[in-house]
């Protein structure tokens, strides 16, 4: 998705690797072999973790660093390789650590060449610290958290601070909860919170032109399976089952839709683990608005924007219990 006519620059996102049963590394959205791919990668400098050496390299025009990777074959997405801490070991000696932002999962530890960094000296310094990354040579682990030789947490890092200061907004588990938005929730200015002042965490966009992580419309070549007629996690299974038109307005719909998702997750813990695993800090998409149109009142509200506000508002993780669900634990 370009971004240029909204007069914003559109940076790739980042994603885990993958392999299939054969070892191959695999495109993350068509599943396809990208193992001869593997070279160098340009990471956008928006997607590092800390947020003063992100600020620095920004501040001294610095707009990608390189690191290792593979390209998948979708231009907005890279699939770096990572590493186990700030040493970047098994790679160049001219390679550090560096915390990256993943999609839909907390941040990773990336090889990326030091001489990209030296705009940005002080904070690169400041970020490979012992006091930032532990007490006395600790090393970091890729949630983001520093682990001292004994084992004890170390200071977090910005982003974990900031993933803690959420949860204990939200009366989540730190650990546990996503508490992380898409990358495209800045790059656009899209709002964080929705009107009544709860945090936003999921968007939807257009299945055609925003690029989203996870398609919520129905599947079939006539729209067969939906969320009544297929498994958790096949193709539709996000789907409203009651279309525009022959069954009602988009309104009525909607509101079908919602009070047959809820009957659903009422009755099934694997569907409330799943839809928040795998819904909770993406993109959805569908076909009835564009992101950038995220908090317009005068926007058409969907079937998908009642699953975003169900996983936000009503799923979640807590620290007394794995699961509750608007607030009323299991």
């Amino acid at each position: 998705m370009s971004l240029d006519k909204y007069g914003v620059t559109s940076w790739p996102s980042l994603r885990e690797l993958k392999r299939d049963e054969h070892g191959d590394v695999i495109d993350p959205v068509s599943e396809l072999p990208i193992t001869h791919s593997r070279g160098e990668l340009e990471i956008p400098v928006v997607r590092l973790a800390d947020d003063d050496l992100r600020d620095a390299l920004q501040e001294a025009g610095v707009e990608t660093v390189r690191s290792r990777g593979y390209d998948s074959s979708y231009n907005d997405l890279l699939v770096p390789e990572t590493v186990g801490g700030p040493s970047a070991n098994g790679y160049s000696s001219r390679m550090v650590g560096i915390l990256a932002e993943i999609s839909n999962r907390n941040p990773v530890w990336i090889p990326v060449y030091r001489e990209d960094l030296e705009p940005a000296e002080d904070a690169l310094e400041a970020a490979l610290s012992p006091e930032a990354l532990g007490d006395g040579g600790g090393s970091a682990d890729i949630r983001g958290t520093t682990r001292t030789p004994d084992g004890s947490a170390g200071r977090p890092n910005g982003a974990r601070a900031r993933k803690e200061r959420l949860a204990e907004q939200t009366g989540e588990h730190p650990e546990a909860a996503i508490l992380t938005r898409p990358a495209v929730v800045a790059e656009l200015g899209l709002p964080t919170e929705y009107p009544d002042g709860s945090p936003r965490f999921t968007y939807v966009g257009h299945t055609q032109y925003d690029s989203p992580d996870v398609y919520a419309g129905r599947h079939g070549s006539e729209g067969e399976h939906d969320l009544v007629t297929s498994e958790i996690g096949e193709a539709g299974w996000l789907g409203n089952p009651y279309p525009v038109g022959s069954l009602g307005t988009r309104e009525e719909v909607v509101e079908a839709f919602q009070a047959a998702l809820w009957t659903l997750l009422e009755r099934n813990a694997e569907l409330r683990r799943a839809l928040y695993a795998r819904c909770r800090g993406r993109v959805l998409g569908c076909w009835c608005h564009r992101l950038e149109e995220t908090g317009d009142e005068d926007a058409p509200r969907c079937h998908a924007d009642v699953i975003a506000e169900t996983v936000d508002k009503h799923l979640r993780i807590t620290p007394e219990s794995a699961w509750s669900r608007g607030g009323e634990d299991e």
